[in-house]
């Protein structure tokens, strides 16, 4: 897979695990092996990456599909045993503990008859470990608490979200002025009046992205290493 695919795909996949609201249908059944699982649904694997999630060593996989998550769903959910209905823009089918903390999450495509469907497959549970800010360039921004953290060493990508006690104008101008001081260069203009930034430094490149909450904002920033994307 392309780097550039690959560089775009990893914040997509996180926001959906960390940003399923509480309304979201969440099936415990038990499906057969989760891979084959997806197979026989018909989904054609374009994405498949080691990561380390807040430290815990997965595996992350993105299948396509070429009919809507609704046909997805209703194809999966009998097979592991699970009537239901749509009751959130994603599906998430958490597996049990006995299956290696795996999940699988329906999205929605940008055309009716398409969607994906990613796997999530970890050893452990990643919500039961601390996230790592782990980024030696970046200093964690003033008012900035982590909550998840990944890293695609392949693709040698990082991701660290939380949340920040000001809002999101506010939390925006602080990385934006801290990263320029730390030698990096804005490639967005406006950055300080808009959600979402995208910096390099040398062969680096790093995005930043802040969404307002009730209180405080979220925060999302990722960077990759490398002289250029491929």
């Amino acid at each position: 897979m392309k780097a550039f695919f690959r560089f775009l795909f990893l914040p997509v996949f996180i926001a959906v695990l960390v940003s399923v609201s509480a309304s979201a249908r969440v099936f415990m059944k038990v499906p057969s092996e989760p891979r084959l699982l997806m197979d026989a649904a018909g989904g054609r694997r374009v994405y498949d990456s080691a990561f380390k999630i807040n430290g815990t060593d997965s595996r992350v996989s993105a299948y396509v599909f070429e009919e809507s998550s609704d046909a997805v769903g209703a194809q999966l959910l009998p097979k592991i045993g699970v009537e239901g209905r749509r009751e959130a823009e994603n599906t998430v089918i958490r597996l049990p503990k006995n299956y290696g903390h795996s999940t699988v999450v329906l999205l929605d495509g940008e055309k009716e008859d398409a969607s994906t469907a990613l796997l999530v497959e970890s050893n452990s549970d990643p919500s039961a470990s601390e996230p790592d800010w782990g980024f030696r360039d970046i200093s964690m921004p003033q008012g900035f608490t982590p909550s998840f953290s990944a890293v695609d060493s392949e693709a040698a990508t990082r991701v660290c979200i939380g949340n920040s006690v000001f809002q999101d104008g506010i939390a925006m101008q602080i990385i934006l002025e801290q990263m320029i001081k730390e030698g990096w260069t804005c490639a967005t203009p406006g950055a300080e009046r808009i959600s979402s930034a995208f910096f390099t430094r040398g062969g680096a490149i790093a995005v930043v992205s802040v969404l307002p909450r009730d209180t405080g904002s979220g925060m999302l920033i990722m960077r990759k290493a490398g002289r250029q994307l491929k």
